[in-house]
């Protein structure tokens, strides 16, 4: 998982109980105060580590996002695999002719519940 933000990492690793590399600790303190440099080096430390694991013969890499999956494309942008212009994603559902929803690439559970709700009411008469 790529480090977002420094209270988070700290967190998680707390609770995890990890214990952090002294190197990190150091490249961290001086800029946890700055989101966006804890952010570009979350990303820079992501890369590096994925290279040494793709240079030791391993074939696969699993990145966990927890929702946050911008860190996860740019480790993976700057190693290869994926091009940025092939991250959009087909959507489940017919693009909206509403020139307020054009640009919307999700629903909520809600829309679908509704749809099936109304599907089931169909179906009942």
């Amino acid at each position: 998982m790529p480090i977002n933000n420094y209270k988070g990492f700290i967190r998680m690793t707390g609770f995890c109980k990890t214990k952090i590399p002294v190197e990190i600790t150091a490249a961290l303190d001086p800029i946890k105060d700055n989101e966006e440099a804890v952010k570009a080096y979350g990303i820079h430390l992501g890369i590096e580590m994925c290279k040494k694991i793709l240079a030791s013969g391993i074939k696969t890499l699993h990145l966990y996002t927890l929702n946050m999956e911008k860190s996860a494309l740019a480790i993976l942008m700057n190693l290869g695999p994926i091009e940025e212009c092939k991250i959009s994603r087909s959507l489940p559902w017919r693009r909206p002719t509403n020139v307020f929803r054009v640009k919307e690439d999700v629903r909520s559970i809600f829309w679908y519940i509704l749809r099936l709700e109304l599907l089931i009411d169909a179906l009942v008469l």
